[in-house]
Order: C-alpha cells, then structure tokens, then sequence
C-alpha cells in the first residue's frame, strides 16, 4: 500500500489546485491528516492502519502550502531569513511535541490507546481553521482592492479630485492590508500549531 499514498496525494494535490487557493488546500489537507489521526485513534486491525496512511498522505501537504503562502507574503529579498526562521520553529516544534506526545501517550495507555492521536487531530484544527481565516482575509482584501480600484477609476471621470489627492488616499487604505501584518499574525502562529 506504500506506492498507493504518493499516487493518491499527487492526484488529490493536481485537482486541487484546478479549483482552490493555496489556503484552501492547506486547510483541506489539514483535514485528510486530521482524518488520519481519529482514524489511527480507533483503529481495531492492522487494515485500519494501513488506510489511515492512504487517507492521510495528503496532509503532508499542508507543510508545502504554509511555505508556499509564505514565499507569497514575503518580499523576495527577506525569503532567506523567513525560510531559515521557519525551518528553526518546525525543528524546536518538533522536538517539543515528540516529548509532550511520548508524555501524553504514556499517560493514557491504560484507558484508551489511541488517545494521542485525538489530542493531534484537535491540535491541527487550530492551523487549518487559521488557514481557513487567512483564505477569507485575502478574498476580502481583493475585493476590496478591485472597489478601490473601480472608486479611483470613477473619481477620476466624474469628480474634481486630482491625481495627487488619489495617490494619498489609495495607499492609506491598502496599508491595513499589509502582508507583514498577516504574516505576523497567521503564520508564526500557524507553524507553531503545525509543528505538533
């Protein structure tokens, strides 16, 4: 079943991208590991197992999706040092997860093995409900982008504004959508919550 999971997570990973944003696939293979995980957690036979992996190769997407939207938010100068501060948040994230969830496991062995793989499947709601987020600000930041647009179109024909009043006005409201603001925001917060 090892040649299934690389063949269904290309296939998954290609329809994808006909239909959503990177965000979007982020979020839905957050969703495909999180069914992994419960499926993992209530496993009876080695089957189950097996399908769990198929299930959830796709959620090793969403690793490749993060960095994607980063490289998007970043300016190319500045990518290296995002890159290198994202590579150290995934390597202490996993160190620190591996102990939290070895403590986690040893804790509730007795009265239900698979519990640990529920505390991960709850964990990773937390990216992929701030993916999800990130998706809705940035469809609402090109929204507003096209009135603003299609606003200083229509001042221009049909009022007395000049075009240096414009130019003050435009960037004023495009900075509240500033990409180091979502970066900061969503994911260090998302590659924290990742790591686990």
């Amino acid at each position: 079943m090892s040649f299934l999971s690389p063949v269904f997570t290309l296939v998954i990973f290609k329809l994808m991208q006909r239909c959503m944003t990177p965000e979007l696939i982020g979020s839905t293979t957050f969703l495909f590991f999180i069914a992994r995980c419960f499926i993992k957690a209530f496993a009876v036979n080695d089957f189950m197992i097996y399908v769990s992996g198929v299930i959830g190769s796709p959620g090793l997407l969403s690793f490749a999706m993060i960095r994607t939207i980063v490289s998007h938010l970043t300016d190319p100068s500045e990518q290296g040092s995002v890159f290198a501060g994202l590579g150290t948040v995934e390597a202490l994230c996993g160190m620190t997860s591996s102990v939290m969830l070895n403590t986690i496991y040893a804790h509730t062995l007795l009265w239900m093995k698979g519990f640990v793989f529920i505390v991960v499947a709850i964990s990773c709601l937390i990216p992929a409900s701030l993916l999800l987020t990130l998706h809705f600000v940035n469809k609402k930041e090109k929204k507003t982008n096209i009135e603003i647009s299609l606003d200083t179109n229509t001042t221009t024909d049909s009022s007395n504004i000049n075009t240096e009043e414009q130019a003050t006005v435009t960037p004023a409201v495009n900075e509240a959508y500033d990409p180091d603001v979502k970066l900061s925001i969503f994911l260090w917060v998302l590659i924290i919550t990742s790591g686990s």
